[in-house]
């Protein structure tokens, strides 16, 4: 990929994820460690070049701090054995 789309453009809505895409790294990295979310879904009218960016350059970063929290911790990983957590 040559260059970067920093700002990510999105919808007028109150609860709209916007700005940079660093922002949205911090913000993603913060909802999957703090908050358990293991799953972000993009919502918004098709626009290429957001889609593009979240793609390319939020979801990987999100991908490797989490990755890189989850080394760095001393918690153990849960085990799913017989359909339970363990």
């Amino acid at each position: 990929m040559t260059g970067s789309r920093e700002a990510i453009d999105a919808p007028a809505a109150p609860a709209a994820l916007v700005g940079h895409s660093k922002h949205w790294v911090e913000t993603l990295t913060h909802f999957a460690l703090d908050f358990g979310f293991g799953t972000f879904v993009p919502v918004a009218p098709p626009e290429p070049t957001m889609f593009a960016t979240f793609i390319e350059e939020v979801v990987p970063k999100v991908r490797d701090r989490v990755a890189e929290w989850r080394v760095s911790s001393a918690l153990p990983t849960p085990t799913i054995s017989r359909g339970a957590v363990r």
